[in-house]
């Protein structure tokens, strides 16, 4: 005799159910990717030290670091940054987003 589609879910949770109690961490999301949040504050850098600060610190990070940097704080809307890999590249789009985001509202002082 056949299972009921029921008694076949129900042994199917069971099964889940052991699985989980030997391994528990089956449960625990896992990284999405083994990259990590570049430690920097673009906005800080560049009052304190303008674009020059700002450039000596930007060259410390790798090409993967600098693209999370832009995704990080959207400068990218076109997403065409993601395809480059020319460092500097990289380097003037994230200066030219932060100094312009920076004095933004100066005018009104």
């Amino acid at each position: 005799m056949n299972p009921s589609p029921e008694q076949k879910i129900a042994d199917l949770l069971r099964a889940l159910a052991d699985q989980i109690e030997k391994n528990p961490d089956l449960l625990r999301p896992k990284p999405m990717s083994g990259r990590t949040k570049p430690k920097i504050n673009l906005f800080d850098l560049a009052a304190k030290g303008g674009d020059l600060l700002l450039q000596k610190e930007l060259e410390r990070l790798d090409t993967a670091e600098l693209k999370q940097v832009i995704r990080e704080h959207s400068f990218d809307s076109s997403r065409l940054a993601g395809k480059w890999k020319n460092r500097q590249r990289l380097i003037d789009l994230i200066i030219r987003r932060t100094m312009a985001l920076n004095s933004k509202g100066n005018v009104f002082l």
